[in-house]
């Protein structure tokens, strides 16, 4: 999970980087936003479903280990 926050993070930082040096009238630069923004959105679904599952790994835990 930590690996993945590092990952998101670094993705996070290279568009906006690019959103901040780059104008918008070039289609070039538009593809490449694009590109960006669809792997950083698909890196954070992936984030999210590893997250509801370790969320739930830990409540089976302690209803486990709890109750």
């Amino acid at each position: 999970m930590d690996e993945l926050i590092a990952l998101l993070r670094h993705d996070h930082a290279e568009a906006r980087k690019i959103l901040q040096r780059e104008t918008y009238a070039d289609p070039l630069i538009q593809k490449k936003i694009t590109g960006c923004m669809k792997k950083l959105r698909k890196n954070m679904i992936t984030a999210e479903e590893q997250f509801g599952k370790l969320q739930s790994a830990f409540n089976h835990f302690l209803i486990e280990n709890i109750i």
